[in-house]
């Protein structure tokens, strides 16, 4: 948490809002200065280009947003902060956006957190705010998850090009290599990964990756018709 606390406004707000989009699922800075400042201020951010490289520098040497350890304390801050809004509205007749719990509640519920900076968890809070919606599904999707021993928290791709040559012939085959972060509630042994996920890699050649988006598309088809139905 001192590495946000020594961080412009504008970086802190980009990191913010990229450890968002690692939450979510996405690829980091999905938001643009348009949709987080408005067309004037982002014209006006646009004019300053050395500020822009010093921000995407500063970014640069912050843990990654979606993998490290202050990105998952960042989660956790964000998802306390919807819960206890959440319970405290229900106590109230108090809107949502009016519900705001304090620096010193945050650290008393999540003691290890170390957050002393004010300026940092209120922006911390703007950003709830203004991700709030997208924050509430996920969180709402991932407590339907933790009944489950096992399930899917991330996943990445990359392509290979496998060459093998030989008297006979030269051959070119290309793979794809699909990467599956999995989160283990029930995990006993935590020997590889503190927090319980485990990393599962999959090799696929072009015939196999077919048959495997031939089978996504369809169970994308039938949950989608599930929905519909339970709506």
């Amino acid at each position: 948490m001192d590495l946000l606390e020594k961080i412009e406004e504008r970086t802190l707000e980009r990191y913010l809002h990229s450890v968002v989009d690692g939450y979510l699922g996405r690829n980091v800075g999905y938001l643009t200065d348009l949709d987080v400042l408005g067309p004037k201020k982002a014209e006006k951010e646009a004019e300053s280009e050395a500020n822009s490289v010093r921000i995407k520098k500063q970014l640069k040497e912050l843990p990654n947003p979606s993998h490290s350890h202050l990105a998952l304390q960042l989660v956790r801050i964000f998802e306390h902060c919807l819960s206890s809004t959440q319970q405290a509205t229900k106590k109230s007749s108090t809107t949502v956006n009016a519900v705001k719990i304090t620096l010193k509640e945050l650290n008393e519920a999540l003691p290890d957190i170390g957050l002393s900076d004010e300026t940092v968890f209120n922006k911390i809070y703007d950003v709830i705010e203004i991700r709030k919606a997208e924050l509430m599904n996920e969180a709402k999707k991932r407590s339907i998850c933790v009944g489950l021993p096992s399930y899917l928290l991330d996943f990445d791709w990359s392509l290979r090009l496998i060459l093998s040559s030989s008297h006979l012939s030269n051959t070119r085959i290309p793979v794809c290599l699909l990467t599956l972060s999995i989160k283990d509630t029930e995990a006993n042994d935590h020997s590889k990964s503190r927090s319980g996920i485990r990393t599962v890699n999959i090799q696929l050649n072009q015939s196999e990756l077919n048959q495997f988006i031939a089978q996504l598309k369809h169970a994308k088809s039938v949950a989608s018709a599930l929905q519909k139905h339970t709506l």
